[in-house]
């Protein structure tokens, strides 16, 4: 824990702007998630795996999956993906 705390300070990375975009990328998150309830869609975090992940890697790709949760790992898992 104490290496993640001093990393995520020399890095910076709770710096505003990296905090926002962060932000956004949850906001989207959850716009698909209130369309996709609305349409009773029951596979939208596959829908938002394609989505996202169709290109590699894409930015804020650690927020994504860690929204995306067992859905996202399994399908990194299904295409080889290791990290």
């Amino acid at each position: 824990m104490k290496r993640l705390i001093k990393t995520t300070q020399v890095l910076n990375l709770n710096c505003d702007r990296l905090a926002k975009d962060r932000r956004e990328v949850f906001y989207e998150y959850e716009r698909f998630v209130t369309k996709a309830r609305k349409r009773n869609d029951n596979y939208y975090k596959i829908n938002l795996i394609h989505k996202w992940f169709n290109k590699k890697w894409p930015s804020f790709f650690t927020t994504r999956r860690i929204l995306l949760g067992d859905a996202a790992e399994n399908y990194l898992r299904s295409i080889g993906y290791a990290g």
